[in-house]
């Protein structure tokens, strides 16, 4: 802020003063003075992503300066279908790869969502990457996340179409159809990971038109369910 003129006499003294044009220099002269007594510092390295209001711009008390983030703490956000938020823990570990980068990066689940995304369907679980300055990185960028497999003790796979009424298969016993119940664990893709068979029991693995329990049947090879079963 330029220095006031001097004034010419004290009449133009009282003049400016009854218009306030001191009041407000010496005013400003005080924000001035205050603006230089406060900088504002992030807690960490980062980068701006917005900002909302240039130098020079009237900032009121809870105004929105800008966004920054912090370049070195990323986290990435994997939309997953519903029946497979369950298997998914708070703790286990991801593998990251990206076009932009060659090496596998290492992460961790750290936050879950306890609500499904209305515009996706899905739910979001957020996992932290181990990721260090250039290596290709960004914020913004979509990635590749395998979350680890999930072992499933005591569990069996067969094929979708095998399964009938959504928790029924057909299974063989001296060359009789026979129908049980089973429960399911996990609906993949192509296979259901299921209970409820016993070791060694003959399990119709694919779809059978007009049949019905008690018939005679001729096993083409003996189709047994594989366990345990991996997710």
């Amino acid at each position: 802020m330029p220095e006031l003129p001097l004034f010419k006499n004290k009449q133009e003294k009282i003049f400016l003063a009854g218009k306030n044009v001191l009041s407000e220099y010496y005013g400003i002269l005080s924000d001035e003075e205050r603006l230089n007594k406060y900088t504002l510092y992030a807690p960490f390295d980062g980068a701006f992503t917005n900002v909302v209001l240039e130098t020079g711009s009237v900032a009121n008390p809870g105004s929105r300066l800008a966004s920054i983030i912090e370049t070195g703490n990323l986290e990435v956000e994997v939309p997953l279908d519903p029946v497979d938020i369950t298997w998914v823990k708070i703790g286990d570990k991801v593998k990251v790869t990206g076009e932009s980068f060659k090496d596998t990066l290492s992460g961790t689940i750290v936050r879950k969502a306890s609500f499904v995304d209305p515009a996706t369907q899905s739910f979001n679980v957020y996992a932290k990457l181990w990721a260090r300055a250039g290596q290709g990185v960004y914020n913004g960028q979509y990635l590749q996340v395998h979350i680890n497999d999930v072992t499933v003790d005591n569990a069996m796979e067969i094929p979708r179409n095998a399964v009938f009424n959504s928790n029924e298969v057909y299974t063989v016993k001296d060359s009789i159809l026979y129908k049980k119940q089973i429960k399911v664990i996990r609906v993949a893709e192509h296979n259901i990971i299921f209970r409820g068979l016993n070791k060694g029991e003959m399990v119709v693995s694919e779809p059978l038109a007009s049949v019905r329990e008690g018939m005679k049947v001729v096993a083409a090879a003996s189709q047994k369910p594989q366990a345990p079963g991996r997710n």
